[in-house]
This record gives structure tokens, sequence and C-alpha cells, in this order.
């Protein structure tokens, strides 16, 4: 169906001091079965969210190495894909407690240094811990990872989250070339061969993020590669239903046709942003054509997303983005009838890889942000972007 490849300091508003990293890890590992959540309260999300992000931090987080397990008391580390996606839960977490959530995002931010390759012209993030020296970097993973350090550096200020971004920022555009046509690839030794939306459509999302704390000039430029990306993306991989195809490989020009939702979801947020930045009303007009073609996802029976979590909750995410773009209250609750679905599977029986749990903690404080008008107001300058 889709190439896959896995299935120091001090931080602005908390301290770095181990004995805070204890105290704040005491006080959210509770026993999952002291946590009260009323089930009838589906609405309730800050509660939900920090349910499900206790039990993994109480069952995956490794305070030793701190790094995240891919599976309950695990040894093995999680590669850096869904350690991506834990470390947005974080930073989601974070915004809406940042005593008891705040040090472990930091912690889990160093203890990602060990996945950062400098020993290469172009430093990036291998897929597991590494000694250094490596070539095995997923450009698309980098680009995951661009997006959740802006955002961590917008809830903390803090300096060393945009650096990082700007860094693993400069390791995807050097994915970039002109066979057919542009793109980036989906390895740095281009295994697998192909180009992929998963990896253009976050970077562009990337893109626009770091400009908005760019120079003038860097923002400029960041901003019309995005809008680059997005154009070889749309022509490229587009399918006549408005959804994305996976990937092309590069040689002989295949397409692998299977649309997943995070590709559509990610091209949705790539347009809006670029609409607001440009004024373009085509980007306005795609995006929501986007999101209109994405119910052929959605489920009959559930109301959510076909897709597993670790691609649909960015669709989830993408109608929340479109809810706050246009006011439609239809992407809204569909964004509910996912969240709401997945919180129901949680409870009745837990995914075992981190992604997937990680999936469900972040869609579910992304939900718990639009019942506050601050984390509303957050989101209204996260998507504001200039040229």
């Amino acid at each position: 169906m889709v190439n896959r490849k896995h299935n120091k300091n001090e931080c602005t508003g908390f301290s770095a001091a181990s004995g805070r990293f204890a105290s704040a890890i005491a006080a959210i590992s509770v026993s999952v079965g002291g946590v009260a959540v009323a089930e009838e309260n589906a609405d309730d999300y800050a509660s939900r969210a920090q349910e499900v992000t206790r039990y993994i931090v109480e069952s995956y987080w490794d305070a030793d190495s701190r790094l995240y397990s891919d599976e309950p008391a695990g040894e093995t580390p999680a590669a850096v894909w869904p350690a991506g996606v834990m470390f947005s839960a974080l930073v989601a977490a974070t915004r809406h407690d940042r005593e008891s959530f705040g040090p472990l995002m930091f912690a889990y931010f160093k203890g990602l240094d060990q996945h950062w390759d400098t020993k290469v012209p172009i430093p990036g993030y291998e897929p597991y811990p590494t000694q250094g020296g490596g070539n095995d970097k997923y450009y698309d993973d980098n680009a995951w990872l661009v997006i959740s350090l802006v955002e961590a550096y917008e809830v903390t200020r803090n300096q060393a989250f945009l650096k990082r971004a700007k860094q693993a920022l400069a390791f995807v555009m050097s994915g970039h070339d002109m066979q057919r046509g542009g793109g980036i690839w989906w390895h740095e030794r281009h295994a697998d061969g192909t180009k992929n939306t998963c990896v253009t459509a976050p970077a562009s999302v990337g893109c626009l993020h770091v400009s908005k704390f760019s120079s003038k000039s860097d923002s400029r430029r960041l901003i019309t590669f995005a809008e680059e990306l997005v154009k070889w993306t749309q022509e490229t991989l587009q399918l006549p239903s408005g959804l994305y195809a996976d990937r092309i490989e590069v040689e002989s020009g295949k397409i692998h046709e299977y649309p997943l939702t995070y590709n559509t979801a990610l091209m949705i947020r790539a347009h809006i942003g670029l609409y607001r930045v440009t004024g373009e009303q085509w980007h306005r007009d795609e995006a929501i054509r986007l999101g209109e073609a994405a119910e052929a996802f959605v489920q009959n029976d559930t109301g959510a997303y076909r897709d597993e979590f670790k691609w649909s909750h960015l669709m989830l995410e993408a109608d929340l983005a479109l809810y706050r773009f246009t006011g439609d209250q239809r992407y809204y609750e569909r964004a509910k009838a996912g969240a709401d679905f997945y919180y129901k599977i949680w409870i009745q029986d837990r995914p075992n890889e981190l992604i997937e749990q990680a999936s469900i903690a972040r869609s579910l404080w992304l939900m718990a942000d639009m019942e506050s008008q601050e984390f509303r107001d957050f989101w209204e300058k996260n998507e504001t972007f200039r040229r």
C-alpha cells in the first residue's frame, strides 16, 4: 500500500535540573486507574488528553535515556518518525500545562540529540540514535520535526527550538533537485527511488512557519520555495479526485496512487498558509476544495477517517485549520467525530505502538485548544505569515 521505514541546558519558563525532571515526571506518572475522566463527557478534551499523555509517560518514557520506547516498557527507542509525533504531543500538552509537561518536552528535545547527526556536511535527524556520520536520514522525518519545533518555540520562546528547526529545514531543503521537475527525495541515499507528498507537503508548511522568524530576504526565499513545492506536488501527484497520491518513482515516472490522509492534510495546510501570505484566491479555493474532497476518507459507520491514527490524526489537524480559516462548522464536527472515535478506541483497546498513542494524545490536545480563547488566539498567531 505505501512505503514506510519504521512500522543540556535551561528552557525559558522552566528549569532543566534533574530534580525538577524527577518531580515533574512523578507528578504526571500517576496510575491510569487514578485518572478520573467521565466517559460520558464527550467534550472534556483536556481531561482526556491528560489521561492519554500521562499513560504514555508512565508506560513508554525512559528517564535514563530521555527517550520514549516504541512499545510499553520496551528497551528499543522509538524511531524518529514516531518520536516526532510524540514530541508534537508534548508541545501541545505544554501549551496547556507548562509546569507538568514543559520539563518533559525539553528533556525529550535534548534526548533526541542522540538522533542528531553533526558529522555530516548538512546535519539532520537519523531514524535511530547515532554516533554520527550516518547516511540513513529521511527527509520527511525531519520535515515533520521542523513544524513541531517551531510550535515549541512559539510556546516557550526558547531559541534552542527555533535554531534546531532552521537546521532541520536546511537538511530537508537539501533533498530537493530538478529530477522529474522538482520535489524532494524521500531518503538521502534515494532509497526506494521516490519523491513523496509526505515530504514536499510538510516541507512547504515548515518553510512557511520558519519564514515567520527569519530575515526578510530569507523569509521571501522560504515562501518562494514553499510555493514551488506546492506547485510541483500539485502538478505531479494530485489525483483527479483532488486527493494526493503517495509518491512518484523518479526513474520510471510511475505514480503510487493510493491516497493517504496525511498527504492531503498537509497540502490543505500549505494552501491555507500560502493564501494568508500571498492573498492569492486560488490557494483559498484549493484548500476548501481539498477539504471537501477529504470527505472520501470518512468511514460511514464511525464518522472517523479510515486510515490508522498515525496518518489520520494529521487530517484531523487540517480540519481544525480549515475550521479556523473558514468558520465552517462542518470541519470542526468532522474533527470532533475523529477525536471521539480515537478516544473510544483508546479506552477499549489501547494501541501498542508509541506513534498511535501519541497521535491520539496530539489530537485530543488540539481539540482542547478549541475550547479556550487563549489557545484559539495561539493558533491565530501560529497561522499568520508575512512575506
